[in-house]
Order: structure tokens, then sequence, then C-alpha cells
């Protein structure tokens, strides 16, 4: 498997992904977002971007790299699939385009829903997603399981479990953790951690800027 793809799924954190809920129609959210190793040096870079095109579809960007190299170009359509009783809710997703070098689809699923504790809203998501490459001949998995947590009126904590399988080699788990502050209407910045808890010795500072409109 090419490098840059091993360091794309070794190093890359889903936190801005919104799980089941859409966009609204006509909404836009855009982030960009810098990851620092601390330990063997080296930094991952991102640009992410939704636009709600209608009530049951969100359409977006995923773009990253290391070091000036682009390591994926994926754009991707998000579609509301149903709601269960709980009011757990489902999406499907689709992804197509380049992770490093190779063109690739990525599917995914959603699942996720919202809760109410002492006066402090939540929320709870499971996302899976395959990475398949080569024209179908090697497939990555990951796997998220995301709690959020409003903790105050303008901030967020956000804890993440990671789990990836690459192509070759041992699945790594990881744990991220971060805190999201509201500087403005639309606009947060989010500061996080992230440290590898199996057959992963990463630990990254990441720094990032979210703006809804």
């Amino acid at each position: 498997m090419p490098v840059l793809l091993m360091l794309l799924l070794m190093f890359h954190a889903l936190p801005l992904h919104a799980g089941p809920w859409l966009r609204e129609k006509g909404e836009s959210f855009l982030s960009f977002s810098l990851e620092a190793d601390l330990l063997e040096g080296g930094d991952f870079a991102a640009f992410y971007g939704e636009y709600g095109w209608s009530e049951r579809t969100t359409v977006g960007l995923d773009l990253g790299g290391h070091s000036g190299e682009m390591s994926k170009a994926l754009i991707f359509v998000r579609r509301h699939f149903g709601t269960a009783p709980g009011g757990m809710l489902l999406a499907v997703e689709l992804g197509s385009g380049l992770a490093g070098g190779d063109r690739a689809l990525r599917p995914g699923l959603s699942f996720g829903r919202g809760f109410d504790w002492k006066g402090h809203s939540g929320w709870l998501v499971l996302d899976a997603r395959a990475l398949i490459l080569d024209e179908g001949r090697e497939t990555a998995w990951e796997g998220d399981l995301t709690f959020g947590f409003r903790a105050f009126r303008k901030s967020r904590a956000i804890l993440q479990l990671q789990a990836r399988q690459p192509v070759s080699g041992d699945a790594q788990i990881k744990l991220a953790q971060s805190w999201v502050i509201e500087r403005a209407p639309g606009r947060h910045l989010e500061i996080g951690m992230t440290a590898g808890i199996r057959n992963s010795d990463a630990l990254a500072l990441k720094l990032a800027l979210w703006h809804s409109f």
C-alpha cells in the first residue's frame, strides 16, 4: 500500500463529520485543520466542506495531505436513510476521488442520536466506512464512535474512539479528545489531542477552524 495512504489512515481523525445529521438546504460548513505529530514530527493539513443540497441530501469535499503533498481528494454525497424507534437516525454516504495516488471509493454508514442530560445537550454517533482502492482489489476499513457534549453555552467537549484496519498490517485504535469553542456566531475553534492505544504510537495535537453559514 502506498506510504501516503498508510499515513492517512494512521493520523487522520474524523471529528468533523456530521454523522447522520444533514445540513439544512442551502447551509454550508467549512473547516481547515492542522494536526502535528508531537513524537516523530510531520503534520497533516485538511480542508473539509459540506453543503445542504436538499432536505435529504448533503454534498461535500474532503481534502488532506502531508508536508505539501496531497494524500486524498474526495467528493461525497450523504443521504438520510431512515429513523429508528427511539430517535436513532441513519444516513448513507458515498465518496469518490483519489487516496494515496489511487482512485478510491468510500462508502459509509452513520448512526446517531441526540440526548439531553441535566439540561445539557449531547450526541452519540457511530460511523463506519470502507476505502476501496485499486479497482476493488484492496480495501481499508475505519470506524469511529463519537460522544459529544455541550459543556457550556459556547463550548463543546468531544471524545472519539477511532479504529482503523489498513490494507495490510494490524488494526489500530486511537483515542481523540477535543474542545470546541464558539468565537463568533457560526465560527468555532477546535483544540484537540490524539493518542494511540493499540498498535499505534501516535501522539498528535490538532487545531481547527470551523465556519458555518
